[in-house]
């Protein structure tokens, strides 16, 4: 329980993975993304896709992406900014990493495309 005067850290998580697998001899290439809002009573997820192409589909980006996992805490603005991408063209997540600029000792976060 919440002590008055203090607040429940909040922490706000995009994860992106990308990795490429062989099956039934056919390369694929797996994508998942998911933005979460982890708190001390739980995580929340708020949007998760998963997705499976073909590697003779793929555009020429999507190939030269390294297979990663990527986690990125990031702050509120920026998740919320990621939340309405999510709704209006979900594909662009798995291509945006975030990362942060330091000007004069202050920190934005930004968002950056691949490629």
């Amino acid at each position: 329980m919440e002590k008055e005067g203090e607040r429940e850290e909040v922490l706000y998580r995009f994860t992106r993975v990308k990795d490429r697998h062989w099956d039934n001899g056919h390369q694929y290439i797996t994508l998942f993304g998911r933005l979460a809002i982890e708190r001390l009573s739980g995580t929340q997820s708020v949007w998760v896709e998963l997705q499976e192409v073909a590697w003779a589909d793929a555009s020429p980006k999507l190939r030269a992406m390294p297979n990663c996992c990527r986690i990125y805490y990031i702050n509120e603005d920026v998740f919320n900014e990621l939340c309405r991408v999510s709704e209006r063209c979900h594909q662009e997540l798995f291509y945006i990493t975030p990362s942060i600029i330091r000007m004069n000792g202050n920190c934005w976060n930004e968002l950056r495309a691949i490629g």
